[in-house]
């Protein structure tokens, strides 16, 4: 027998008692849940049944209060048992998927260390079988070859040797083979996981994390992580697989699912994203768009001036890249770019301090005809603000101290209409009550009056700060402004006046409110993940200090996908002071996985290779650029095509068009088509089958096929356009085609 063979026969009997053990596992938990939810539903009796439900009684409170507990407490165990049964059930297709045999300094035994997506315990003997991918010990795995390896351990590092470092393909709890490998997850797991169909949904990645994505998922110092990955890295699973890893170190720190948020580009990319951490065996985690946040913020001021059904930022992209009424993309994106900038920011914060000290009238205040505050005090009193309270705060300060200082004249007030009522006509019987009716309307009009200057509207201090170009271009002094400075603040004024303000408007003023009202941070979301972060501006950035200012981040982008701006490293540099990070990390991911090599590095062309990007050498077709003499004929090789990669076996397609307008008009003429959907908007959901969609909405999804519409030298010519046709083609896995009538764009480059 080989010695290939003897270990095969080994690592099946390995293999055959986790499976076991797992199963034994399953049914022990299943038996414990049933009799944990048996207990669940005693519990919950004997709370209705045993207490009062309206008591004064504080013992029959206290017996409720424990008798709440102990349901409480018998919950926490029943959902226990039951995620325990949904991992072991899930491991038990591939319980493990690699393996290092490790010794310690000064130590005898070799240690066989099996991983896998969870621990494994052995009730017997109470030896592990399996660790987690996210212990300690299983770092080596990905960090070191076999030869000298440590780790950090709970009471310091453990260092040794790596004797064997060996991978597994198990299916259905049977080994199909296993190899032994180096330092790198070997070429050969990774090509056989890369070769596969895309899916609808992000899948999880634990078995081929590369060393240096590795160092980004394990990174426990920082307060703010940047990583810097170019299309198909993997960036945004290393972020998700991060999560997970930090809510494995957070059973110490006591870091739940509650306080992280994941902050998505679109709800699409939520949607896309949504099965990786329950996969891994964590709770999915609250996804939540900057449009949603700007809106969350703005609830009650969209209410008050009857906004609703506003444009998000689809809506932006597409203004962008088509246009705005008689305004054309290039300008709509200098103004997106503009309202987005430390310089409109530092505007607001300079008229908000002028709003404050010169802007804000207050009144003489009187109640029943004698002067309770005169207007100079209300003013020293509001801007004696040594502890930096927000002006919307301060004035309710102001407001309840005036409340207070008419306690005394609102009882003279209630005596002598008490006396007026009672010489009336009509109410001798009811003197009281009619003249507390009477103080009540008294007390209205006085409140009305004084919330004349205590009571603020954000969209109206917005207005104002636009309403005199002048003062606006001298609250810029020093800064640098756009030439058309004065159409933008024109146009800008008219949209609010109509009550039509854009989405980057309604972003400055969500961060306006923030600053004017003050909104206590949210103590409970401890670390936040910026997905997409080179689409961000230094508005958004600063909205989200505001909000999670005490939480860590890990913001992850690519600059050569941003679309209305040129991407550059330096939108890195500005970020750890916008969220105000000192102990912050920058890292790089340079090798791309996702699509063949063909496709990366015809991708690659459209930027004349000046984007640092390792392909992964996995073969594949050439890319195909198709010309017609017509639209009808690029809509019959289109067609052609489609039917083509579904027979290949190929399940996910996209046709990605440059705007929403030639989707729409695209896809009309496909609708009715079996198996063609359109992802209209935020909204969608790209699934399997072949969707038609905006080049904007694919951000961040990837698809087995991709066939890129109207590719010709009119549609695709600007620098836009060729970040455009970047992303585009940085969707597809392994076929891409492109079609165009006329001329070929410019950035299609014939190399390959």
């Amino acid at each position: 027998m080989s010695v290939y063979d003897k270990n095969m026969e080994e690592e099946k009997l390995y293999l055959d008692n986790t499976v076991e053990i797992l199963q034994h596992l399953i049914m022990t938990e299943t038996d414990k849940l049933t009799g944990r939810k048996r207990e669940l539903k005693s519990s919950n009796k004997d709370m209705w049944e045993d207490t009062v439900h309206f008591t004064d009684d504080f013992d029959r409170l206290t017996e409720m209060n424990q008798h709440l507990q102990q349901v409480q407490s018998r919950f926490y165990d029943y959902e226990n048992t039951r995620k325990n049964i949904e991992k072991y059930k899930k491991m038990l297709d591939s319980p493990y998927f690699g393996r290092l045999d490790f010794t310690e300094t000064d130590g005898e035994e070799n240690e066989k260390i099996y991983i896998g997506k969870g621990n494994i315990t052995d009730p017997k003997s109470g030896k592990i079988i399996v660790y987690d991918w996210r212990a300690p010990i299983s770092g080596m795995y990905y960090r070191f070859e076999p030869g000298k390896a440590s780790f950090k351990a709970p009471f310091g590092e453990i260092t040794g040797e790596i004797t064997l470092k060996r991978q597994y393909k198990i299916a259905r709890s049977q080994l199909e083979y296993f190899f032994d490998c180096s330092i790198q997850i070997s070429d050969e797991i990774l090509q056989e996981v890369l070769s596969r169909n895309s899916s609808p949904k992000m899948r999880s990645i634990i078995e081929t994390i590369q060393k240096e994505q590795d160092i980004i998922i394990r990174d426990t110092d920082s307060d703010l992580l940047i990583v810097q990955g170019v299309a198909g890295s993997g960036k945004t699973s290393i972020a998700l697989h991060r999560v997970a890893f930090l809510l494995y170190e957070g059973i110490s720190s006591k870091l739940a699912s509650s306080n992280i948020l994941i902050l998505s580009p679109s709800d699409t990319f939520s949607n896309y994203i949504e099965n990786v951490l329950p996969e891994l065996g964590e709770e999915n985690i609250e996804r939540i768009t900057m449009e949603g946040i700007v809106k969350d913020c703005l609830e009650d001021e969209l209410a008050k001036n009857r906004l609703a059904g506003l444009e998000g930022r689809n809506n932006q992209l597409e203004e962008c890249i088509s246009g705005r009424g008689s305004y054309d993309g290039n300008k709509v994106s200098k103004w997106v770019r503009f309202k987005g900038s430390n310089t409109f920011r530092e505007i607001i914060d300079r008229y908000l301090r002028l709003y404050e000290r010169r802007l804000l009238n207050f009144e003489d205040v009187y109640y029943n005809n004698r002067l309770v505050a005169g207007k100079n005090e209300l003013k020293a009193a509001f801007l004696n603000n040594k502890t930096g309270i927000p002006i919307a705060k301060r004035l309710v300060r102001i407001e309840n101290r005036v409340m207070d200082m008419i306690v005394d004249l609102r009882r003279e007030r209630l005596k002598r209409l008490e006396v007026i009522v009672r010489k009336g006509d009509g109410h001798e019987f009811q003197e009281k009550s009619f003249a507390r009716l009477l103080l009540m309307k008294d007390s209205q009009a006085f409140a009305a009056k004084l919330k004349r200057f205590t009571e603020l509207d954000v969209f109206s201090i917005y207005k104002s700060m636009l309403k005199d170009p002048e003062q606006f271009c001298k609250l810029a002094k020093g800064l640098s402004l756009p030439d058309d400075i004065s159409e933008i603040i024109g146009c800008t004024y008219e949209a609010m006046e109509r009550k039509c303000p854009h989405y980057e408007d309604l972003t400055a003023i969500a961060y306006m409110k923030l600053r004017v009202f003050g909104k206590e941070e949210d103590e409970d979301i401890r670390q936040v993940v910026i997905d997409e972060v080179q689409d961000y501006y230094p508005m958004q950035m600063a909205i989200m200090k505001e909000l999670y200012g005490r939480a860590r981040f890990t913001v992850v982008g690519d600059i050569f996908q941003s679309i209305e701006r040129a991407g550059r490293l330096s939108i890195y540099d500005v970020v750890p002071e916008l969220l105000g990070k000192s102990r912050t990390v920058r890292l790089s991911l340079n090798r791309s996985y996702r699509s063949s090599y063909e496709i990366n590095e015809f991708a690659r062309s459209i930027y004349d290779d000046a984007i640092d990007c390792i392909s992964f050498p996995r073969y594949e077709e050439v890319p195909e650029v198709l010309s017609g003499d017509n639209e009808e004929d690029l809509l019959k090789m289109l067609l052609e095509r489609i039917g083509r990669y579904f027979e290949e076996g190929f399940e996910t397609l996209a046709v990605l068009c440059k705007t929403m307008k030639q989707t729409k008009s695209l896809f009309n003429r496909l609708e009715g088509r079996k198996e063609i959907y359109i992802v209209n908007g935020n909204d969608g959901d790209a699934d399997k089958g072949c969707t038609v969609m905006p080049i904007y909405t694919a951000k961040g999804l990837e698809f087995d096929a991709v066939l890129v519409y109207g590719t010709d030298d009119t549609n695709y010519c600007t620098d836009m356009d060729r970040r455009l046709l970047y992303i585009a083609c940085t969707r597809a896995l392994h076929r891409l085609s492109l079609y165009y009538t006329g001329k070929k764009s410019r950035f299609l480059k014939e190399r390959i």
